[in-house]
C-alpha cells in the first residue's frame, strides 16, 4: 500500500517539477530574447516602440488567401502553411501590454508553482512518516492547492492580457483569435481538487476530534 502511494506521489512531483521547470525555461527565453532585442536596438541608437505578444490563431478556412510560405530546408522550395501561432508587436499605450504587469504576473506564477511543489514534497514526507490524517497534511495540501491556483490563474491572466494586446494591434483576416488557448483550465481544476482533498481531510480530523471528546 505504501509503495503504491509513493509511486503516485512521485508521479505527481515529477509532473509538478516539469511544469515549474518549463515555466522557468520559458521565462528565461522571454527575458533573454527581450534583453538581446533591447541591446541591439540601443546599439543602433533607436527607441523601442513597444513589446511583443503571441497570438493563437484558428484558420476560418484552409485556402491560399490565409496561407504563408515557409522555405523547406531539404528541397529549398517555398511551401504553403497555415500558422496557428504568431508573434506581433504591441504598443506601450495598451495598458494590458504593460511590462510591469506582465513581470508581476510572471513572477507570481513562478512563485505559486514553487510553493505548490514544496507543499507536495512536504505532503509526501508526511505520508512516508504515516502522518496521513493530521493537521500537517491539511496545511501542506492547502499550501499546494493555493500555490497551484496562483500559478495557473496568473498564467491565464498574463496570457489573456498579452493576447488582447496583440489583438489591439491586428485582427487578422481569415483567422479567428483563440483566447481559450491561454486558459490554464487543467491546472486550475487540479488546484481546486487538491483544496477539496485538504477540506475532506480537515472534516475527517474534526469528526475524529469530536468523537474523542465524546468518549
Amino acid at each position: 500500500m505504501k509503495k503504491k502511494v509513493n509511486i503516485i506521489c512521485l508521479a505527481i512531483m515529477i509532473v509538478a517539477a516539469l511544469h515549474v521547470g518549463a515555466l522557468v525555461y520559458c521565462m528565461g527565453l522571454s527575458f533573454s530574447m527581450g534583453f538581446r532585442t533591447a541591446t541591439e536596438v540601443t546599439k543602433q541608437g533607436e527607441d523601442m516602440d513597444g513589446n511583443a505578444a503571441v497570438l493563437s490563431l484558428v484558420p476560418k478556412k484552409i485556402s491560399e488567401q490565409n496561407a504563408i510560405c515557409i522555405k523547406d530546408e531539404k528541397s529549398g522550395q517555398d511551401k504553403e502553411a497555415w500558422p496557428l501561432m504568431v508573434m506581433v508587436p504591441t504598443q506601450d499605450e495598451v495598458a494590458s501590454a504593460s511590462p510591469a504587469i506582465t513581470l508581476f504576473l510572471a513572477f507570481s506564477s513562478l512563485a505559486g508553482g514553487i510553493v505548490a511543489f514544496l507543499g507536495l514534497i512536504k505532503f509526501v514526507i508526511c505520508l512516508n512518516r504515516k502522518e496521513v490524517f493530521s493537521w500537517k497534511t491539511v496545511k501542506y495540501l492547502r499550501l499546494a492547492g493555493y500555490g497551484m491556483l496562483i500559478c495557473y490563474i496568473c498564467g491565464t491572466v498574463m496570457g489573456l492580457l498579452q493576447t488582447y494586446a496583440g489583438w489591439q494591434y491586428i485582427n487578422p483576416a481569415y483567422f479567428s483569435i483563440d483566447f481559450s488557448e491561454q486558459m490554464e483550465t487543467g491546472g486550475i481544476i487540479f488546484g481546486l481538487f487538491i483544496l477539496l482533498m485538504a477540506e475532506a481531510f480537515a472534516i475527517g480530523l474534526r469528526l475524529q476530534e469530536e468523537q474523542e471528546l465524546t468518549i
